[in-house]
């Protein structure tokens, strides 16, 4: 057995481990103060780091709900932000936070001509995108909808931790590496657990979504597979569930669920060398940085088509 197949396999046991554990605290957890939902002794366990994706724009709006148009089932997401050196939470942390719509299209770059994929909104919008700054707890909170899925990836959150960010008047911070003295911390994905996603699925428009696959999270070639992104291998999850925490709102999940997550970084690490962005928002609107902005490169099978229009491509190119 080679060294990279006994990785992938030991991984895709890690997680059908955390996937079969129950995340859902609805019938465990009545209320929701800080000691509640985080604990006394905050989990100082290293979250894995993993790729940026090909879908992050720089310059998003300071913004804790971040739902704008989109139809969905709300989401309540608080995350906590523990330095693994210290066991201690970490304060002023700008977390940027993106994710697919509820039939897995992704906000901020331009579409393939001709072709219904991914990006659907076009380099000016900006739904399900935002930056929080994490208080005295290390926490942040974000309001937005349970994410959908696409092909060929589990459904999933990305983030980003910013140490040291620029902010200016008009609610943005300084997008990308601007100055010298900033720091990406750590680059990482939320997962949600099996149970969950099945359950999400037949709840209207999660069940107008076009991918058919519907990639399990056991499958899933990031969080399970240990492949190789961007140069950089995904490594071991170990001892650090992926999958968050939840409660239902009420008895009815289309009502919305509350959700929470625990990731322990390290506040001495550089991800700045993990850093590319597909576009900036700016003063005019979105601005293209490459091809993914851009929708010159043609992502995996389309999973939004709009007003229920089908589009049949052939597919080149890889999507996180």
């Amino acid at each position: 057995m080679t060294s990279d197949t006994h990785l992938q396999r030991r991984n895709k046991e890690e997680v059908a481990y955390y996937d079969t554990l129950d995340h859902n605290m609805t019938t465990v957890l009545k209320s929701s103060p800080y000691e509640d939902v985080f604990g006394t002794n905050a989990s100082c366990i290293l979250g894995r780091a993993e790729t940026i994706g090909p879908y992050y724009v720089e310059g998003e709006l300071i913004r804790s709900n971040v739902t704008e148009d989109q139809v969905g089932i709300p989401m309540h997401l608080e995350m906590q932000f523990i330095d693994v050196n210290t066991c201690k939470p970490v304060p002023a942390l700008f977390i940027d936070l993106w994710g697919a719509n509820a039939t897995g299209g992704y906000s901020g770059a331009e579409v393939p001509t001709g072709y219904f994929g991914l990006p659907v909104g076009g380099l000016n919008s900006t739904f399900l995108r935002g930056i929080q700054i994490t208080d005295e707890h290390g926490v942040v909170s974000f309001d937005q909808i349970i994410p959908g899925h696409y092909y060929p990836r589990a459904t999933h959150t990305h983030l980003v931790a910013w140490g040291n960010a620029t902010t200016y008047a008009n609610g943005t911070i300084a997008g990308g590496l601007a100055a010298d003295d900033t720091f990406i911390r750590y680059i990482g994905q939320l997962y949600y657990e099996q149970k969950l996603r099945d359950a999400v699925d037949p709840i209207f428009p999660y069940n107008t979504n076009a991918d058919t696959a519907n990639i399990k999270n056991v499958d899933d070639y990031i969080l399970a597979e240990n492949a190789t992104i961007n140069g950089n291998t995904v490594g071991d999850l170990g001892e650090y569930d992926p999958f968050v925490k939840y409660i239902y709102l009420t008895n009815d999940l289309a009502d919305g669920v509350f959700a929470w997550h625990t990731i322990g970084i390290d506040m001495n690490g550089n991800f700045n060398d993990g850093f590319v962005a597909a576009a900036k928002y700016e003063e005019d609107g979105g601005r293209a940085l490459n091809e993914w902005g851009a929708g010159t490169v043609t992502p995996f099978k389309a999973v939004m088509p709009p007003k229920g229009t089908t589009t049949t491509v052939t597919t080149t190119a890889t999507s996180a």
